[in-house]
Parts: C-alpha cells; structure tokens; sequence
C-alpha cells in the first residue's frame, strides 16, 4: 500500500502543480475529506474539493515544490512541501497528510508546519 500511497500522492501534487482539475479529482474516493487548516476548511465530497480546487487555482496560481515524503503507517503519505504562488509570503511551507485507501486519497489535511 505504501507504494500506492506514495503514487498517488505524487499525481496530486503534479496535478495541483499543472492546475489540472480533473487529475486532481480523480486522485480523491468520492466521499474524501479535505481539511485546509490555514483557510479553517473542511470539504467533503467530489463537489466541494472540486470547488475549493477551482478556487485555489484561479486566485493562487499554485506550484507545489515536494521537499520530502514519509510513510509513518499503512496508507499515510506526509509530505512536506514547499508551496509558491500569488499569495503574500510566497513561497510557503506546507504539510500534506494524506490517508489513502483502495489507491485513491480518503482524506488529506493540509497546515502548515
């Protein structure tokens, strides 16, 4: 499973990179939990994340630089990242925990460190 986390992991970070919304959606069960610690934001469901995903897009312009990954348990990917975009203080740290189950995200948590 770890191998499985990790890569889709990777594809979800590339995707938000490349501002492709659909890979970014396809990453993600369709009752995945986000919960975006700096923005206080908990989305559940297809429909929320695609919008909270549009939204980052179009007024962040986000790229996501991977600094390092671990693996701490069976299906959990952290990732600790570097995050440049149009935002004051950019380029900025971020942490992204995901829990992936059946090789797609269940549930990621994104804060800063």
């Amino acid at each position: 499973m770890t191998n499985t986390a990790s890569g889709i992991a990777a594809a979800y970070l590339d995707a938000v990179s490349r501002q492709d919304l659909e890979q970014q959606l396809a990453c993600f069960h369709a009752d995945a939990t986000v919960r975006d610690v700096g923005e206080s934001k908990v989305l559940q469901g297809h429909d929320a994340i695609r919008a909270w995903s549009a939204g980052n897009a179009s007024q962040y312009a986000l790229r996501v630089e991977v600094r390092d990954s671990r693996c701490p348990a069976e299906g959990q990917v952290v990732v600790r990242t570097l995050v440049h975009g149009a935002f004051p203080g950019s380029p900025l740290p971020f942490t992204y925990d995901f829990m992936v189950r059946d090789g797609r995200i269940a549930q990621l948590v994104i804060e800063q460190p």
